[in-house]
Formats: structure tokens, sequence, C-alpha cells
């Protein structure tokens, strides 16, 4: 979800875009104007030569992990968060690409701050492996890159949800409880629902990284969210009145690696930008939409055959 965001406002913003892809760009579509695709794996070193070569600056949005689940295979996790991380270094080094920007978590690197809001100077004490592996990316991007003289940033995102967000148990708040409200299902809370997110919405993600492409005076990290928190609790009262259903919300122990609350300081990314994030009932409004239209085309198609 955020790549096809960033790369939607590359595009826009007049630039050429190279995207490598695990998943094939939609059958019989048109590609934009300035848009490359390339499928496959970025662990195959001819692939990821392919989707460098030429490339100025790289956007790593590689998902990785579900931070509210705990995997049963820690050792494929590592391969798989910190492997295709380090053949794109290489392919950057090999290439002369210039600057990565990679996408880390705001919200589990921190673990469980003793204050809020957490600046990037915070302390970062992961209490789950997906937090564990996302820091460790980001201690083996600044070794490799100061190694190898090349730039980065790392955009320590917020919850972000928004239109296309994949639908993986335990990761998505704000999709997830749309769902759940369309199909009356129970919503599953951790804890007594009260612990704040910083929820921004993936467009407003992908018009920063678009501006933030042109910048030569980028910080090495950078928080990016809206700098409020939600609760559970308000967030199911936002997607109750946009949608008009009723969520049913059935409360659980909090889990270990839980994080309980973690609402990100955007002072640094102010600073560098005029950020004016969505506001969440605006972008739940949005996704809620882009949800119904979407039922919708799959009954129309289904119809059709």
């Amino acid at each position: 979800m955020i790549g096809s965001r960033v790369v939607h406002s590359l595009l826009r913003s007049g630039l050429q875009v190279t995207t490598l892809s695990r998943r094939p760009y939609v059958d019989g579509a048109i590609l934009p104007a300035g848009l490359r695709v390339i499928t496959g794996d970025a662990r195959e070193a001819s692939t990821l030569a392919e989707a460098v070569a030429g490339a100025d600056q790289v956007v790593y949005a590689l998902s990785a992990g579900v931070p509210q689940v705990p995997s049963p295979a820690p050792f494929a996790d590592v391969q798989h968060a910190l492997e295709p991380l380090l053949a794109v270094l290489q392919s950057m080094r090999d290439h002369s690409a210039r600057r990565l920007f990679f996408f880390s978590s705001g919200g589990a690197v921190y673990g469980n701050p003793s204050s809020l809001p957490v600046s990037e100077h915070s302390p970062a004490d992961p209490i789950s492996a997906y937090g564990v592996l996302k820091l460790a990316a980001e201690k083996y991007i600044a070794m490799y890159c100061a190694i190898h003289g090349i730039s980065y940033c790392v955009l320590r995102a917020g919850n972000v949800y928004g239109n296309g967000q994949a639908i993986v148990p335990g990761h998505g708040a704000v999709t997830t409880m749309l769902r759940a409200a369309a199909a009356d299902h129970t919503l599953q809370v951790y804890g007594d629902g009260h612990g704040l997110r910083d929820y921004v919405f993936a467009e407003d993600v992908g018009w920063l990284v678009a501006k933030l492409v042109s910048r030569s005076d980028l910080p090495r990290m950078l928080n990016v969210a809206t700098g409020t928190g939600t609760s559970i609790l308000q967030l199911v009262a936002i997607v109750e009145a946009v949608t008009g259903l009723h969520v049913t919300v059935q409360h659980r122990p909090i889990r270990s690696f839980d994080v309980v609350s973690v609402v990100l300081d955007i002072g640094r990314l102010r600073a560098l930008v005029e950020w004016r994030p969505t506001p969440l009932e605006l972008g739940v409004r949005e996704t809620w939409r882009e949800l119904r239209l979407g039922s919708s085309r799959q009954v129309q198609r289904g119809a059709g055959r």
C-alpha cells in the first residue's frame, strides 16, 4: 500500500519511476506515463540490477512481518526482513545510486516509551520481533551507507492506513475495523482499548516522499505521523460514525509484545515541509468509500461471468 501511494505521488511530480514488485501489475492495464514495472524478487541479482540500474534514489517499502503476531519461524523472518535489504544496498553500491529511503516502524521500534510523544532521539527499545528486525535494518543501513558513501533517510512511519491495504491478521486497524463493521464480525481488542496510536493516511505519506526526494538537507531519521494519539475505542466511534454500522468489540488480555501507547513527535517533519496530515475521520471516510467501490466492482465482475 505505501509503495503504490509513493509511486503515484512521484509520477504526479513528473518523475520517472521504476518499481520492483513481487506481484504483477493489473492484467491488461495501461501503465501510467513515466512508470516502468519489473516483477520479481529483490533477492534475485539480475532482477534487482535491472531495477536499480540508472536509479538515482531508491525507496524501500517492502513489508516484512506483522507487529502484533508472534512468528513461529524466527529464522525465516530474519531472512525475509534483511536479505532483500542487503541485496538492495549492494545493488545501490554497484550502480552508484546515491540515496535510500527506508520505511521503518514508528510504533514498533520505540516499544513502550516512558513519555509521549516520542521524538527521533527517544530510546529505541522494541518489545516485538517485528520491531527488533526493523531496528536491525536501520542499524545495518547506517553502517553500510557510512562505509560506501550512500545517503539515507529512515522514515519511522506511524500506523499507516488507506486504500489498497492488504488484509493481514494483526495488521491495519482501520481496514480491519471497517471490514468487521461491514461483515458484522466481532472485533478483537487486546487490552482496555484506551491505548493510543498515531494513524497517518497513506496518501499523505506518498505526498511526503515526493517532496523529500528533491531535498538535499534531510536528516537520517524522520518520524512520519500526525502527532495526535487516537485510542482504539475512539477509532471504533469514528468508524461507526462514518459507516453508520455498529462495531462489536470483544476485549482480550493484552499480550507481552503489544505496545500500550505510542504517539510520534513530528516537530522535525514540520520543520522540513508544510505538513498538513489528513484528519483521521476524513481518511477513514475515504478508505470506506474505496472499500465499498471495490466490493461493488467485484460483484459486477462476478455477475458478468
